[in-house]
């Protein structure tokens, strides 16, 4: 397979990642501005939400409101570098979101997936196509980098 191929394909990835996050960040959102904090945690499995405190109910709803925003901005920032670069197979590109995505996929799987706040299928398929794009992607660099060795030595 071409390297241009290959990086495509972490590109198409990248975007499914993307629009996974804006989703999920809008549907937080919405709830949260519908049904307000206890709604939101109620959303993440927490069944008494409404025996919170009022004050930690709101600094616990900001938090949850400013995460939701941050997951739609990973994504959005995610889908744009994989079609400006990652599409065109820029080494630049796919490092810039191999450490975006990698870091946010690590802080979720340490304060949600591991803890058991998202579980199983529901909770893997963010880190499955952050592994997907970036494997991808990864190969497409290194196929280009090859055939640039190649053509050198010729």
């Amino acid at each position: 397979m071409s390297a241009l191929k290959l990086s495509r394909i972490g590109a198409i990835f990248y975007v499914l990642w993307g629009i996974l996050h804006i989703f999920l960040g809008g549907l937080v959102l919405y709830i949260y501005f519908t049904l307000g904090t206890p709604g939101m945690l109620s959303f993440f499995g927490l069944k008494d939400a409404e025996q919170l405190p009022a004050e930690a109910s709101k600094i616990t709803g900001s938090l949850g409101a400013q995460h939701a925003a941050n997951l739609a901005i990973f994504g959005t920032v995610a889908i744009i570098i994989a079609l400006a670069g990652i599409w065109k197979n820029s080494p630049v590109a796919f490092w810039m979101n191999l450490i975006m995505v990698g870091f946010a996929d690590v802080a979720f799987i340490f304060a949600f997936f591991i803890p058991g706040y998202i579980k199983g299928v529901e909770g893997i398929i963010g880190p499955l196509l952050f592994v997907l794009a970036a494997l991808f992607s990864g190969a497409g660099l290194l196929t280009k980098a090859k055939k640039s060795t190649v053509d050198r030595t010729q």
